[in-house]
């Protein structure tokens, strides 16, 4: 026991000096530098608080007129008794509206316009979206405009509308009852513990669908439907000071109000180890996995870039490392992984996974952190860090290039992503020339010193994963804290050499999981596919001609 407490408090302070190297920078790189916005994107914002993005170009904008009304309201501003609630209101907007009593749905589909061609709406955790793609015509412009605003602060929400709409939305949650998405709720509990996340599903649950009443909506729509809650998004060939009085007269007259207070986002953070099991009847996943959590900077200036970049630097590096530690791996070990995810507003994880064998868990997780005492003891290669710093600068140099030639499709995205997130789409000269002196002033000390802090970050889950419902015995905090000081003792294994080939996986092999749903380039030659059974193939190809 005492050796055991000497490792984790030398791991600790491992942790703690990474940290204060990371924050001894110098002032250049880390000033505080706000955000200017692309000057491609017009914003303005109403009297009653409603604001408005719009990108308009040419030729390469096409004849399309993408327009938006995002809502930052989803099921994670639920209270306790509003489960799938955010989600009801998003498909009862479309129902009976002030201005149009045969419903909304019905006036759209008059003029042409077809639900998954032409409109369409999306809830999530964190905000709800309207999409309706026209062209530009200004009439045509003019009634889309008119639709959102109807969404925005027209619904009525009828309860013999609910009821009839109840059996599409039911029919929308049987289709969520496969084994994958089944695998991603006990997924979600593990990774966002500590948060309303697992218990805020989006799509709710069958006896809240079939419960709630049209009142419930109508409060919950009454709440969050207000005018500084929302923003117009609008993307095309279009003349931006014409469309501006359009919008005013569209949404001007949204009534404010103060809204509810918003439940955290982030999950509470504590010095524990978490062991756990995921399993599923219909699962054939043999799986192990070690989980750090921590906060994340989302600063949107030039001091949040800088710590950003050192993320996507110290998480690519590190997953080189993991590929080579990778290419030697024990029987009953088949793959070695690393990522980095969100979680939250300012919350971040860091995850190593091991494909094993079904009595293979032990040793998957003997390889998981092995990896992470040689980070403690080696830190990353130079070389790989060196490599992901070029790439950031190539990336870098082409980046206002590229941004300057982006399409519809392009510019919708990044803007989505923008408004959602609450920030601003940088001016790409500013943000070129931001990312060239941080990257002049980062060394390998600072990249090595991040990837310690998220392995030895105190909040920690190790999960187990057997295919059906195979017995499955997790490890004790005490085994694993003397695994851990185990390795802490050994002296470390030179790591393999890449290997020139490697077979490539047969198509028979992924076919039998099911059809691939993601398919993830990692880099490198190295491609990861999701398969419809919730089970995922890493597969490495290397050309016969390479030299390593």
């Amino acid at each position: 026991m005492r050796s055991n407490m000497m490792t984790v408090t030398r791991h600790k302070l491992l942790a703690l000096f990474g940290l204060l190297i990371a924050l001894h920078v110098p002032h250049m790189a880390t000033a505080a530098e706000p955000f200017q916005w692309d000057s491609r994107v017009q914003r303005g914002q109403l009297a009653n608080g409603f604001s408005y993005y719009i990108v308009s170009g040419g030729k390469e904008m096409g004849s399309q007129v993408a327009l938006q009304l995002m809502v930052r309201v989803g099921s994670l501003d639920e209270t306790n008794d509003q489960s799938g609630v955010a989600h009801m209101v998003e498909h009862m907007v479309f129902h009976t509206t002030k201005s149009h009593p045969e419903g909304l749905k019905n006036y759209m589909e008059g003029l042409g316009w077809r639900i998954g061609r032409h409109y369409n709406a999306q809830t999530n955790f964190e905000r709800t979206l309207y999409q309706l793609t026209t062209d530009k015509k200004p009439q045509r412009i003019d009634a889309g405009l008119g639709v959102l605003a109807d969404i925005a602060g027209g619904a009525l929400i009828p309860a013999d509308g609910l009821e009839r709409e109840r059996q599409i939305i039911l029919e929308e949650w049987r289709t969520k009852l496969g084994v994958r998405e089944r695998m991603d709720k006990q997924r979600r509990a593990m990774l966002r513990e500590g948060s309303l996340y697992p218990e805020r599903p989006t799509i709710g649950t069958d006896a809240s669908i079939r419960q709630q009443p049209a009142q419930a909506l109508r409060k919950f729509y009454a709440d969050w439907y207000r005018p500084a809650n929302m923003a117009l998004i609008i993307v095309g060939n279009v003349d931006v000071e014409t469309l501006r009085p359009r919008i005013e007269r569209a949404f001007g007259s949204l009534v404010p109000a103060a809204l509810p207070g918003r439940n955290a986002a982030d999950p509470h953070l504590r010095d524990q180890l978490r062991i756990t099991r995921l399993q599923d009847p219909e699962s054939g996943t043999s799986q192990v996995g070690w989980v750090t959590r921590f906060a994340a900077d989302k600063r949107q200036d030039g001091a949040g870039l800088r710590e950003r970049i050192i993320d996507r630097i110290a998480e690519r590096s590190l997953r080189a490392l993991v590929r080579q530690a990778a290419e030697e791996l024990p029987s009953g070990v088949s793959s070695l992984s690393s990522s980095r995810g969100e979680l939250g507003e300012s919350t971040s994880s860091l995850g190593f996974a091991a494909s094993v064998a079904i009595d293979g868990h032990k040793a998957g997780l003997r390889e998981i952190l092995s990896v992470q005492e040689r980070v403690r003891r080696e830190g990353l290669r130079a070389d790989d860090i060196r490599k992901e710093i070029a790439e950031v600068r190539r990336l870098n140099e082409k980046g206002p290039a590229q941004q300057a030639a982006r399409d519809f499709s392009g510019w919708l995205q990044m803007l989505d992503e923008a408004v959602e997130s609450n920030r601003p789409l940088q001016d790409p000269l500013q943000k070129q020339a931001q990312i060239t002196r941080i990257l002049d002033d980062l060394n390998p000390a600072d990249i090595n010193a991040r990837v310690r802090q998220w392995i030895d970050a105190p909040d920690r889950v190790l999960f187990l994963i057997a295919p059906g419902l195979s017995p499955l015995t997790l490890p004790s905090a005490v085994e694993v804290g003397s695994l851990q000081q185990e390795l802490a003792q050994r002296p470390l294994a030179p790591l393999a050499g890449i290997k020139k080939d490697v077979a490539p996986a047969r198509m028979a092999d992924i076919a039998s999981g099911g059809a691939i749903v993601r398919d993830d380039d990692l880099g490198e030659g190295v491609r990861r596919w999701t398969l419809q059974n919730g089970d995922a193939l890493i597969w490495r190809h290397a050309p016969k001609d390479t030299v390593m």
